[in-house]
């Protein structure tokens, strides 16, 4: 019985079909880590995935010590890449930070490059975060030599991808979007639609930028949007809310701006998200201050410096309130 459950989760998981796996294995969460300490974490990821971040943040706790007396090397890696992830999405960067460094630290002493390459890709994003460009862009840099090396596609998407990001914010729009193709070649390279759903909206909100490319832009976001909720992926789903909202702050759309920015801020509330709902909660201040409602955009702007600083990134969302003023 623990073989063929084994056997079936693995096959879903590999395909990405989060939500039968959920349905396969949450009746049995209590007995997953006797039948084998994957299921477990497949499990624990599979939440993630479906907007379950809390609850997948717990079950990656209880793992931990099951993880480490497994005798599986690559499974500790794997929980410790995943706790960054849920930390990171449930707002605590300081606490992603402590994960993906211990991260670093047990896939160097493993010699297991795959782990090094994302340890670094992923404290790049927090360097990012905290406005500590150089070191952002070394750390991803470090990430794309370690993934050429191993010819991992999706990893050179993810790396690509925050490369852009940060040449993005740069104004250095040119790099950027160099990354963002190069970041949705390699995802479709490597199948992973969640990888091209982001470059996608990323890139949307880089064409706005620099080209005031309403239309080309609306298109692309939408585009991830749909990708997202075929994928069963809520987060997703409002991280490409957010650009359309922002696509229509810049055209003078309050309207539709407001109704976009709320409907992803009620999911980045529900999940957690701090980073997502204050970067949510600026692009609802501008467009108050653009209605001439200096009060209310003052009191929505104080909850997002609350977010910010709650997700310990007061240097990206002060980044970020810059960018909302110049739309």
């Amino acid at each position: 019985m623990a073989a063929s459950l084994y056997t079936q989760a693995r096959s879903l998981y590999e395909q990405r079909q989060y939500a039968e796996l959920d349905a396969l294995l949450s009746p049995q969460r209590e007995q997953l880590a006797e039948a084998s300490p994957y299921l477990t974490f497949w499990l624990a990821d599979a939440w993630r995935r479906l907007g379950k971040q809390p609850a997948a943040l717990e079950l990656v706790r209880e793992m931990a010590t099951v993880a480490r007396r497994s005798g599986i090397p690559r499974l500790e890696l794997d929980r410790l890449n995943l706790e960054g992830m849920l930390h990171f999405e449930t707002g605590d960067t300081v606490a992603a930070e402590a994960s993906w460094r211990d991260l670093l630290a047990h896939a160097d002493a493993d010699r297991n490059d795959d782990f090094t390459a994302r340890a670094n890709n992923n404290l790049g994003i927090i360097y990012t975060l905290q406005a500590r460009t150089a070191e952002a862009v070394m750390s991803y840099q470090r990430a794309l030599t370690a993934y050429r090396m191993l010819g991992a596609r999706r990893g050179l998407a993810q790396s690509h991808q925050n490369l852009g990001i940060t040449y993005r914010e740069l104004d250095e729009f040119d790099d950027a979007d160099n990354h963002f193709v190069q970041a949705s070649r390699f995802a479709r390279e490597s199948d992973s639609e969640d990888e091209l759903g982001r470059a996608e909206y990323e890139r949307a909100l880089l064409i706005y930028l620099s080209r005031r490319d309403a239309s080309m832009a609306r298109v692309t976001a939408q585009r991830a949007r749909n990708r997202f909720t075929s994928l069963n992926d809520p987060v997703g789903v409002s991280d490409a809310t957010r650009v359309l909202a922002m696509i229509e702050l810049g055209e003078d759309n309050l309207a539709e701006a407001r109704a976009s920015a709320y409907d992803a801020l009620a999911e980045a509330r529900r999940v957690g998200h701090a980073l997502l709902e204050g970067e949510l909660l600026f692009v609802l201040a501008a467009a108050a201050r653009k209605a001439d409602d200096a009060e209310r955009a003052d009191a929505i702007e104080t909850e997002a410096r609350f977010a910010f600083e709650k997700a310990r990134a007061p240097a990206w969302g002060e980044r970020f309130r810059v960018m909302t003023a110049r739309l």
